[in-house]
């Protein structure tokens, strides 16, 4: 039974050191961040963080993960009843909104954090494409759309997002990107690819 407890324990305090890490890492960046910082925010001993992460490489990694697995939670219910590459487009959009703070750190820090955290945001990236490419195909094959190379269509789509939300404070300081125009950047490319 106790030894059942400490489990538990240890598996809440875990979370909670994920969860905390993803909150300030939205708000003052993954790079600038260290762990004393972190241990404060989340109510623990600065080697508490060490017990559970080894190396702070390891809590970014892990840190990722919930990322990208809220982040594909969102993307899959939002596009449930998405309609055409507009629908799933949009569903992209409303499942980045939640994470805007976060994504825009990771974009930003991407060169800097360790390859498997750069590995999870291309498998993440790459599962987006596969969906936003299935509808495509659908469109090219009825003519709504050009045909463009596959690689190319959400290469496009994410510079065009990258670059607003990377600069977010030149455009919208203190605002939401998505908020602020992400059904004007949705039109914009919607107008670049339509035949």
């Amino acid at each position: 039974m106790k030894t059942l407890r400490r489990i538990e324990q240890k598996e809440k305090t875990r979370r909670n050191l994920i969860r905390t890490s993803l909150n300030v890492f939205s708000n003052k960046g993954i790079t600038s961040t260290n762990t004393a910082e972190l241990a404060k925010y989340a109510h623990v001993s600065h080697g508490t963080i060490f017990l559970h992460f080894p190396k702070r490489d390891d809590l970014i990694f892990a840190v990722m993960n919930e990322f990208g697995d809220q982040l594909a939670s969102k993307f899959e219910e939002s596009s449930k009843n998405s309609k055409g590459i507009a629908g799933i487009l949009k569903a992209h959009l409303q499942s980045l909104a939640e994470f805007e703070d976060f994504y825009t750190h990771l974009i930003k820090e991407i060169s800097y954090l360790p390859d498997k955290v750069k590995s999870r945001l291309f498998i993440l990236q790459s599962s987006i494409s596969h969906r936003i490419n299935i509808e495509a195909q659908k469109e090219i094959a009825a003519g709504k759309i050009k045909n463009i190379d596959r690689p190319m269509l959400f290469n496009t789509w994410v510079a065009l997002l990258h670059y607003y939300i990377a600069n977010k404070e030149v455009f919208f300081p203190k605002k939401s990107v998505i908020s602020s125009i992400g059904d004007d950047l949705l039109k914009h490319f919607l107008n670049l690819i339509k035949k």
